[in-house]
């Protein structure tokens, strides 16, 4: 339905558009917030997109469950 809910970056890493209860969880599982630095005032921003976490990437079936989620929160 035209949801963005997730994004790649430049090395092809994979992030979920992500809050609230899922984001701790994330964060608890070693997943890391996308940021970025504008490169003209060095300032660090969040977007609110978290990495999968390494299990996710190497089972599918539990990449597919966040992504599910990431797309029911947004």
């Amino acid at each position: 339905d035209g949801q963005i809910f997730a994004c790649m970056d430049a090395e092809g890493g994979i992030y979920l558009r992500i809050k609230g209860p899922l984001a701790a969880e994330l964060e608890r599982s070693g997943a890391v917030p996308f940021e970025i630095t504008n490169s003209k005032t060095g300032k660090t921003q969040r977007m609110g997109y978290w990495s999968l976490p390494e299990s996710a990437l190497d089972q599918p079936s539990e990449a597919c469950r966040l992504a599910r989620l990431a797309i029911k929160e947004g």
